[in-house]
C-alpha cells in the first residue's frame, strides 16, 4: 500500500465540510482579489 496522495483520493476521502472557492486569484492587494480574467473581488 502506498501513502501517495492523488486528486481522486483526496477527493474520496477528504470531508466536505466547505465549498472551494469558485475562482483562482492570481493577485492581490491589501483587501482586492484578482482572478484570471481580471475580475475583482474583495476580501
Amino acid at each position: 500500500m502506498s501513502l501517495s496522495v492523488t486528486r481522486e483520493n483526496f477527493d474520496e476521502w477528504m470531508v466536505p465540510v466547505y465549498v472551494p472557492a469558485p475562482f483562482i486569484p492570481v493577485r492581490g492587494e491589501g483587501s482586492r482579489l484578482w482572478d484570471q480574467q481580471g475580475k475583482e473581488y474583495i476580501d
